[in-house]
């Protein structure tokens, strides 16, 4: 993980899909997470997946599980770090440490919360 940490950004490109960006990390890292949040897309979700993560973590390795939505899925593997493939092979898979996973869906659900508002 990188020493000094940015934001996450998000913004809608113009054919509506989330993008996520960090300078703190690859652009494999980013279109990981550009996905998952696009296939989450609405707070309900969001804040579903933020309710059940402990869940996860607490039951593992006894019962390893991951979330998925739609065609991406984040598991968390154990040793703090979390994977987030394509149930497609529409990208590679990654590996975040799990503070920064859940700091990236938090700052997600802060984004969606504020285009919420503005709309």
């Amino acid at each position: 993980m990188p020493d000094a940490l940015y934001p996450w950004m998000f913004h809608y490109d113009e054919d509506d899909f989330i993008i996520a960006e960090n300078q703190s990390y690859s652009d494999q890292v980013c279109h990981a997470i550009s996905d998952f949040v696009d296939d989450i897309r609405n707070l309900h979700k969001l804040q579903r997946l933020l309710a059940t993560w402990p869940n996860i973590t607490a039951n593992y390795p006894n019962y390893p599980i991951g979330y998925g939505f739609n065609a991406t899925c984040a598991e968390y593997i154990g040793g703090g770090h979390v994977t987030i493939k394509s149930l497609y092979s529409m990208f590679s898979t990654v590996t975040v440490s799990e503070p920064e996973f859940l700091r990236a869906v938090t700052e997600f659900r802060d984004f969606l919360s504020a285009v919420r508002r503005a709309d």
